[in-house]
């Protein structure tokens, strides 16, 4: 006989319920930025921006955050389904977004930077305890 409790329940814990809004807040966030992106490319390219060169950073940039928007939808809406590669998916996707946004703290509006790098961390603080991971434990 073990000593080991089965750890299981039934109700998502209140950290993980968080994480679920924080990843939806990033996901709207995200959205309206990738809106007023394409739109300022759009706008350029009408304003005589015509070489494709001048245009495709901003094209790709747009289809980057897009992306994003993508995944952190899908993972918002996967943490019902209960399986761990969510979970992953969660983490690494996050520890990029900390990673890059330490970098945009020097190279681009700090203020901005450091909300993301908050969000992030506080994620990744959320996801890793304890009970967050029995609940992905099917």
């Amino acid at each position: 006989m073990t000593d080991e409790i089965e750890y299981r329940q039934e109700s998502m814990p209140l950290g993980l319920k968080v994480v679920r809004g924080l990843l939806w807040f990033q996901a709207v966030s995200n959205f309206v930025a990738t809106i007023a992106l394409t739109a300022e490319v759009v706008e350029g390219a009408g304003r005589g921006r015509d070489e494709v060169a001048d245009v495709l950073p901003g094209l790709v940039g747009a289809l980057v955050a897009f992306l994003m928007v993508a995944v952190l939808t899908v993972c918002a809406l996967g943490i019902s389904w209960r399986t761990r590669r969510v979970r992953t998916t969660i983490i690494v996707f996050q520890a990029v977004n900390l990673v890059a946004g330490v970098v945009a703290v020097f190279t681009s509006d700090p203020v901005y930077a450091l909300i993301g790098v908050g969000l992030a961390a506080l994620i990744l603080v959320l996801i890793n305890r304890r009970d967050v991971e029995a609940w992905f434990d099917l």
